[in-house]
């Protein structure tokens, strides 16, 4: 039992870090010699998980810059408006996967 619920907190962790560090791997598509899966995997990483990584970042300004709690209505305006940002950026093709 507590072999599943540490593999669980483990798989839970590395997600989040994954979506926290997302900005900064984004870096990583600037490098001319990244081979095309990486390349693949990172854009697929933005598009789908950059809103969720978008509501962590606002939450933790909010909390450590600000000092205020971040309510649930701005983190679902953050969440919708960067998932209405990245489609408008598909949409237009400015960023193609």
């Amino acid at each position: 039992m507590t072999g599943r619920l540490l593999k669980g907190f483990l798989a839970s962790l590395t997600t989040m870090l994954f979506v926290i560090a997302l900005p900064f791997l984004l870096g990583l598509l600037l490098i001319p010699s990244l081979p095309p899966d990486e390349r693949w995997f990172l854009k697929m990483a933005f598009t789908f998980l950059g809103p969720f990584s978008a509501v962590l970042w606002f939450i933790a300004f909010r909390h450590l810059a600000l000092r205020r709690r971040a309510g649930y209505l701005m983190q679902l305006v953050v969440f919708l408006g960067t998932a209405a940002l990245i489609y408008l950026l598909l949409i237009n093709g400015v960023y193609h996967l």
